[in-house]
């Protein structure tokens, strides 16, 4: 084996192994949303608005 095949198997298999485990860990993630709005403002607002920009507004 030459010198740039192994320094490539060794950067390809390293690749692999960090794709392999780091996808468990980032799609173990919870999102926590603390609501601390009063009634009519941000969240609790029932206000229909027109989408803005590229936004669908979906």
């Amino acid at each position: 084996m030459t010198k740039l095949y192994r320094r490539f198997l060794l950067a390809a298999t390293s690749a692999a192994v960090l794709l392999l485990f780091s996808s468990s860990a980032f799609g173990s993630t919870t999102i926590t949303i603390l609501n601390a709005d009063s009634p009519g403002v941000g969240f609790n607002d029932p206000t229909a608005v027109a989408p803005v920009g590229n936004n669908p507004g979906t």
